[in-house]
């Protein structure tokens, strides 16, 4: 399983067609928040014309970030074939994956848009553990913007991550996230693999490879 993983594009989506077409074959996108900067929401269909020529166009999962303006986006994002997965479950690859979505930031002196408590991301985590077609996957992936605690979330000396989001470490295979654009890199604990693929409105962006025993197989950095 080839995946390229995205995250803090803020409307920034150029290059992403050549990105597609130099790496190919991939067989999935995942992309972890903050793909407008503020708004407006109908820049989504712009990020969808630089993504309806990759070839498994369907096979393209997203969440929204701090910037984005989530219900509006939500409406926006239904008109193109990107499955937006914040706060559900979609199961891939005959029921074998489940990969959950969380959306939004903490909470933080900035008030950016989409911002939500600990006890938010607790109930978050609670709705995906809970859910049966979470539980009869043997595998699991985690698509979230803000990224667990002590965990790939360090801005200078301290930690942004939640709390309630490190308690799936250990309990899923991967972790997928961003926010923190100076913490571009892989972080791996009990078992589960954590990875920022830093933020792509810089250019950055990381290639994937798993085994199909959903071992770490190759990872690349841009």
């Amino acid at each position: 399983m080839k995946i390229l993983l995205l995250s803090d594009l803020h409307g920034n989506y150029k290059n992403l067609y050549k990105i597609i077409k130099d790496n190919m074959p991939i067989d999935y996108i995942f992309i972890a928040g903050d793909i407008t900067n503020f708004g407006p929401a109908e820049e989504i269909l712009d990020l969808y014309e630089e993504l309806k020529y990759f070839n498994n166009i369907k096979n393209i999962y997203a969440v929204f970030g701090n910037c984005d303006y989530i219900t509006k986006n939500k409406k926006i994002i239904a008109q193109t074939s990107i499955i937006y997965v914040g706060d559900k479950i979609a199961t891939i690859d005959k029921n074998k994956i489940a990969i959950a979505g969380i959306d939004g930031g903490l909470k933080s002196i900035f008030g950016t848009i989409s911002e939500f408590s600990e006890k938010d991301f607790n109930e978050k985590v609670n709705n995906i553990t809970n859910n049966k077609n979470w539980n009869n996957t043997p595998y699991k992936i985690v698509i979230t913007h803000t990224p667990p605690y002590k965990h790939l979330d360090k801005v200078f000396v301290k930690h942004i991550g939640s709390k309630s989001i490190a308690k799936l470490i250990g309990k899923v295979n991967l972790i997928v996230c961003g926010h923190v654009h100076e913490q571009q890199g892989k972080d791996e604990a009990k078992g589960t693999i954590i990875i920022n693929p830093g933020p792509f409105k810089n250019g950055h962006y990381a290639i994937l490879e798993l085994d199909n025993n959903f071992n770490l197989k190759n990872l690349i950095f841009r």
